[in-house]
């Protein structure tokens, strides 16, 4: 049960980019550390950490092989924001672009980002660097895909179709979200390609293929992303993996 307010600096003492595989052994008692996710009952968490110095493909850090670099935190009861927040004002409040119910609340100096449901429970907490890390970033760190291009040339590209029916749709967007749930390090992005003429129409769909990945495949909503391709005379779409961390193409791309 959630009885005080949420720590914003660490989860059960563990802290990105200060603590270690060796730290998390010992609290979860596992003899070994890798990027996966732990079912601690009343919780499910996922625990990513660096393989070398700089590694990476978007934030890089320069930090030791077996640094804690996020955790992702998903109870299993939902508690209410309000339990575990003393106050708001720290917050930055964003909505999710493709779910506009669910507000994503942002303690950066801190590095705490909250997923929030319409009812005012909190579906995730997601423990990143703090702002006074800044420094351990390696120089040429990148916090988001500088093209369409970019995204294409280091993603893996897992599925493309063409007009469907929406039933044999999901079909393909199950096989997708099977991989994404065997994956836990990488996240999802959803190109789509479009006609000029049927842009609406694309991004219609667009959104509903991510809403059912999210609501009826249960997968987070910030591990779905979706993206705005080139114009063609077919619309198609697109399903890539990539490793999380990763940020989506530029702003403007973005449905």
């Amino acid at each position: 049960m959630w009885s005080a307010p949420v720590t914003p600096k660490s989860w059960r003492g563990i802290v990105p980019l200060h603590s270690t595989c060796e730290d998390v052994k010992r609290l979860l008692g596992h003899a070994s550390c890798k990027a996966d996710s732990y079912d601690l009952g009343d919780e499910s968490v996922f625990i990513s950490f660096s393989r070398e110095r700089c590694d990476g493909d978007s934030i890089r850090w320069n930090v030791p092989a077996g640094t804690v670099l996020s955790i992702d935190v998903n109870p299993k009861i939902k508690p209410r924001l309000t339990d575990v927040i003393e106050g708001e004002a720290r917050y930055t409040q964003v909505r999710d672009q493709h779910v506009p119910d669910i507000v994503y609340y942002t303690d950066k100096e801190q590095g705490l980002t909250l997923q929030v449901f319409p009812n005012g429970h909190v579906g995730s907490f997601f423990y990143g660097p703090a702002a006074k890390d800044s420094n351990l970033r390696c120089a040429d760190s990148k916090t988001e895909w500088e093209s369409l291009e970019s995204l294409r040339a280091r993603a893996m590209k897992f599925d493309e179709y063409g007009k469907l029916t929406f039933r044999k749709e999901k079909v393909r967007l199950q096989y997708f979200a099977a991989a994404l749930r065997n994956q836990p390090t990488v996240k999802g992005f959803i190109v789509v390609n479009n006609s000029r003429a049927s842009r609406n129409a694309s991004r219609a769909r667009a959104e509903r293929a991510r809403k059912y990945l999210v609501n009826d495949q249960g997968l987070p909503a910030q591990r779905i992303e979706v993206v705005e391709g080139n114009y063609t005379k077919t619309p198609t779409v697109e399903l890539y993996l990539v490793p999380l961390g990763i940020s989506g193409a530029e702003p403007d791309s973005v449905l």
